[in-house]
């Protein structure tokens, strides 16, 4: 789940204009792997941390905050989890949770308290159900009636879990 989302994330990131790319990762063979499924577009500027202290050690150059695990999902064992310690000031930061549900997550409450500018996971996920069914009706939704119906179907709990 997060592997495939983060490799996507990467990929739009560096064909942008960006000069570095930080990924967090506990396991460093992961990492290496990272940086070399990307060696032809730009994994010099992948630069991959293993600890918390890295991470500390360059928050105030980082501008953009990702999260791409199940933390803060509607799950109980990952409701309540920060994916990053919760002293960090995300003030000035943007911060975009890949979660969707539920909606706001507590990573997203506390990015929003402390004043980052905060997206959900809900128009990634809109977007790629109408690209979706772009492919397999070769039409385009309006993303308005899907995201609705979507929000809709999580505010009243529709969602069933397995």
């Amino acid at each position: 789940w997060s592997r495939w989302r983060s490799q996507k994330l990467y990929y739009g990131i560096l064909t942008k204009q960006v000069k570095k790319i930080y990924v967090y990762d506990k396991i460093k063979e992961k990492g290496a792997e990272i940086i070399n499924n990307f060696k032809i577009i730009g994994s010099e500027k992948i630069e991959v941390l293993t600890s918390i202290k890295d991470i500390n050690s360059k928050i105030e150059e980082i501008d953009l905050i990702v999260n791409c695990t199940p933390m803060g999902m509607d799950i109980e064992s990952y409701k309540d989890m920060l994916p990053i310690p919760g002293n960090w000031n995300l003030k000035g930061k943007y911060v975009f949770d890949m979660v969707y549900k539920p909606v706001e997550t507590e990573f997203l409450k506390k990015a929003k308290r402390e004043g980052a500018t905060v997206i959900n996971g809900i128009d990634m996920l809109v977007n790629q159900a109408a690209l979706s069914f772009k492919v397999w009706f070769d039409i385009i939704p309006q993303t308005n009636y899907i995201k609705n119906m979507i929000l809709d179907n999580i505010e009243n709990n529709l969602i069933v879990k397995k």
